[in-house]
C-alpha cells in the first residue's frame, strides 16, 4: 500500500512494525481465547493511525490497512483449521465472530484516533505562517508582516511538545493581555511568542500562571525576556532547550 511518495521517517517505519508485530499477537489471541478473554487491544495499533494522520496518510489507505489484516489473519485461521486432522468445525464461526468483533472496535478507535491527530494539524494557513517563522529562526531577511506580530519588541518564548498547549497559551495570553504568536509546526510541537511594546513580560508571573492552570503531562518551557529581532530567536531558543 505504499503511495507515490512513501514515509520514510525512521520513527514512522518503526512504529508501523511494531503496530503490525503487536497486531497479529492480539489477533491470535483473539482467535484463541475469544475477544472478551483477550488482553487490552495494544494501544500501538490505535496511536498507529493517529501518526499517520500526522504523516498525511489517506484515512481510506490507513484503514485499508487494518482490513487487509483481518482478511490475511481470517484466510490464516481458516487454513490452519484445514489442515488440522478431526478439527471440529464448530468452532470456525466462534473464532471468526471474535475476530470479527475485535476488529471492528480496532476500526471504529483507530478511525477516531486518526481524527484527533488530523485535527492537530496545522492548516495551509498555519503552514504558511510556520514556514515564514523557520526562515526568520534561521535569520533569513523575509517579511514578517504575515505573522501579524511585531518582532521589534520585547518578547518572551515558549515551547512545548505537543500542539494542545496552545488552548492553555492561549488562554494565557486573553488573562495577561499581551500580544502572542502561536503556532504548531506539527501535533508534537507548540511554539509561542508573547510581545510587548512597552515593556519585558513579567516572566514570573508567566511561570506561576502555567503551573497554576497547566499540567505535569505538557510541561512549557520558557525562555528569558528578550527584546529586537535578535532576543526574539534567542527566547525562542532557550525555551526549547528547557522543555
Amino acid at each position: 500500500m505504499e503511495q507515490d511518495d512513501p514515509v520514510r521517517d525512521v520513527e514512522y517505519l518503526e512504529s508501523l512494525a511494531n503496530a503490525v508485530q503487536q497486531g497479529v499477537r492480539y489477533g491470535i489471541e483473539v482467535v484463541a481465547v475469544g475477544e472478551e478473554r483477550a488482553g487490552e487491544m495494544p494501544l500501538a495499533l490505535t496511536m498507529q493511525a493517529r501518526l499517520e494522520a500526522r504523516h498525511r496518510i489517506p484515512l481510506a489507505t490507513t484503514l485499508q490497512r487494518y482490513l487487509a489484516a483481518r482478511t490475511v489473519l481470517g484466510t490464516f485461521v481458516l487454513e490452519e483449521a484445514a489442515a488440522i486432522e478431526g478439527c471440529d468445525p464448530a468452532v470456525l464461526p466462534a473464532a471468526v465472530a471474535a475476530q470479527g468483533a475485535a476488529f471492528e472496535r480496532l476500526h471504529v478507535t483507530a478511525a477516531k484516533e486518526y481524527g484527533q491527530g488530523a485535527r492537530s494539524l496545522p492548516g495551509p494557513h498555519e503552514m504558511r505562517l510556520v514556514e515564514r517563522v523557520r526562515r526568520l529562526l534561521a535569520g533569513e531577511h523575509v517579511d514578517a508582516s504575515l505573522l501579524e506580530y511585531e518582532l521589534g519588541g520585547h518578547h518572551l518564548g515558549l515551547v512545548a511538545r505537543s500542539a494542545e498547549a496552545r488552548t492553555l497559551v492561549r488562554r494565557l495570553v486573553k488573562e495577561i493581555g499581551c500580544r502572542s504568536l502561536v503556532l504548531a509546526p506539527s501535533s508534537e510541537e507548540m511554539w509561542a511568542w508573547l510581545g510587548s511594546a512597552r515593556g519585558p513580560i513579567d516572566s514570573a508571573a508567566v511561570r506561576t500562571w502555567l503551573d497554576a492552570h497547566g499540567t505535569p503531562d505538557l510541561p512549557i518551557g520558557m525562555g528569558e525576556p528578550k527584546s529586537e529581532r535578535s532576543g526574539w530567536r534567542l527566547t525562542h531558543c532557550q525555551a526549547g532547550r528547557s522543555v
